[in-house]
């Protein structure tokens, strides 16, 4: 199966006091086969956040010749124990088939555990599994509930991709407030594409053409997808706005309108029903 999910490497270090160490030392002056050492020793007495640690460096090949497959021991020996981030390093070794067979359900699985327990980057790729239906029936409804978890943790792509599900309607009604809103939180991040909606959006720059679209698909508008201020699409426009009052719709409604009125004469515009909705 050909992947579209986007994976990070995970690399989480000396979160707790109780790594303030010599392992820690020995890392941060970059004596990384010192480290692996010394973590390995403690991941050998049970400590489940070495064994992570141990695996990390192996797939990584720090302090150690790199081995995807005594990473997977490790992450797995951790995972089995309940630890959350060698849950999900164990789904990304599954989902890329890095150091053993590749398995679509046995990475769901373990992203599912580590979710679970509120891993944002397992959040994040269960959201978009169940987004492109991989190995599960395609669900909006439940990727968007995943994306809002990860993304209320900081997880930037959640962040993104909920500007685009509130933005374009997908599996729910368009809501351009929110889509701004988690575009804008993305975009605090340096997300290169949410600081591009949030200027086309803080602008009104919504496009009349993604109004028209948005409209058909809702049954609102059969003219053609053409970009232009009509009569129809204000009509379209009022009528959806009857149904769903949204704050960009609004926003258009009042635009057509001041554009419409001051428009001389001899350049009315047609009426777009008269052409084919657009397939």
């Amino acid at each position: 199966m050909r992947k579209i999910i986007l994976f990070f490497a995970l690399m989480v270090f000396f979160s707790h006091a109780a790594w303030s160490g010599e392992a820690e030392k020995a890392y941060q002056k970059e004596d990384f086969a010192t480290a692996f050492v010394l973590f390995s020793a403690r991941a050998e007495k049970g400590d489940t956040a070495a064994m992570n640690l141990v695996g990390v460096m192996y797939e990584n090949g720090t302090g150690i010749i790199q081995n995807d497959k005594q990473a997977v021991r490790w992450y797995r020996m951790a995972a089995e124990q309940g630890n959350a981030y060698a849950q999900y390093n164990l789904g990304y070794m599954y989902d890329s088939g890095s150091g053993i067979t590749q398995s679509d359900n046995q990475a769901m699985h373990w992203y599912r555990m580590a979710a679970e327990q509120g891993n944002a980057l397992a959040q994040y790729n269960l959201g978009i599994i169940y987004d492109f239906g991989i190995v599960v029936t395609r669900d909006y409804k439940e990727a968007l509930r995943w994306l809002h978890m990860a993304a209320k943790q900081g997880q930037v792509e959640s962040q993104a991709s909920l500007g685009e599900y509130y933005e374009y309607g997908k599996g729910i009604p368009p809501d351009y407030s929110k889509a701004l809103f988690w575009y804008r939180e993305a975009a605090k991040q340096q997300n290169n594409e949410s600081e591009k909606a949030v200027a086309r959006l803080s602008n009104g720059a919504w496009g009349t053409r993604n109004l028209q679209r948005l409209l058909a698909a809702q049954g609102f508008y059969s003219g053609i997808v053409d970009g232009v201020f009509g009569h129809s699409t204000l009509a379209a426009a009022r009528e959806y706005h009857k149904t769903v009052k949204l704050e960009f719709v609004e926003f258009y409604i009042t635009g057509i309108h001041n554009h419409l009125i001051t428009q001389p004469a001899k350049h009315s515009l047609p009426d777009s029903n008269k052409h084919t909705k657009e397939q």
